[in-house]
């Protein structure tokens, strides 16, 4: 099963601002957070403070069940990820990175 974590260390996210749109998963990263961030999270209102919280957080979990995080830069999305019931992800990017994050994730 692949996981976020696996998912996000093919993507250039350092230098966006990371949001979370909708969460459903497990893992001692969730139970880790303080309460009220991991009800924005839960609620789909949490942002992250940088790529290397977004990232560690990623690394503490379990699985990954319903997910949509969206890194924008200057008011504008630049990626989105997006798990599908544990077992899919889609993940868009600009053009000019998909052949770089398909690589790594087929890989």
């Amino acid at each position: 099963m692949l996981q976020l974590a696996h998912v996000l260390a093919a993507l250039p996210g350092a230098g966006l601002q990371w949001r979370v749109e909708e969460f459903e998963g497990f893992g001692p990263a969730v139970g880790a957070l303080p309460a009220a961030d991991r009800e924005r999270l839960f609620d789909g209102d949490h942002r992250f403070a940088s790529w290397e919280a977004l990232t560690s957080f990623a690394a503490g979990l379990e699985q990954t069940i319903w997910c949509t995080l969206v890194g924008a830069r200057d008011g504008r999305d630049e990626i989105t990820v997006i798990a599908f019931d544990s077992s899919e992800w889609e993940v868009r990017v600009p053009d000019e990175l998909a052949g770089a994050v398909r690589a790594v994730l087929e890989g």
